[in-house]
């Protein structure tokens, strides 16, 4: 394999590289962890839910810190300083709708990062599985090889 166990973390935590090397890592996880076949692992094919996870996790940290949301409203500074210069006299509508929108900002960010931990859990136990699959198949080849009689035994 190309990455290490160290890399495949650390990859998270390298500016810039964290956008897309993980990607590259459980992309080769997936490969190695696919059941033997006569192709080599490095030309296997990876499941699009590793493309897609991958997408979602990136798009879920884009709007989570980013301030997108911000620039649809005042954001909650503004509104809580609007609220207290005013109290107790009325608060306008306005600085009502400001927070509603600056709060649904926050709440798609939120609906799309439970997306990406579903999709994280997915890639996570479908890997885990095919390597179990994977070591029962290598345990039944190396039981089969141990019942088989040596070559001197057969001879004599």
């Amino acid at each position: 394999m190309k990455y290490t166990p160290c890399w495949s973390v650390g990859w998270f935590f390298v500016p810039i590289a964290n956008m897309f090397m993980p990607y590259w890592v459980m992309k080769e996880i997936w490969q190695v962890s696919s059941p033997p076949s006569p192709m080599a692992w490095r030309q296997k094919t990876v499941s699009p839910i590793v493309a897609l996870w991958w997408l979602v996790g990136i798009f879920s940290g884009m709007i989570k810190y980013s301030r997108w949301h911000y620039f649809r409203s005042r954001g909650p500074t503004a509104f809580a300083w609007e609220f207290l210069s005013n109290w107790p006299g009325e608060l306008d509508i306005r600085w009502i709708n400001s927070e509603g929108e600056w709060c649904w900002g926050l709440m798609v960010g939120d609906i799309v990062g439970i997306a990406a931990c579903i999709l994280t859990i997915g890639v996570v136990l479908t890997i885990t599985t095919m390597q179990e699959r994977k070591y029962d198949k290598m345990l039944e080849l190396e039981s089969v090889e141990e019942e088989a009689p040596s070559p001197q035994a057969v001879e004599a």
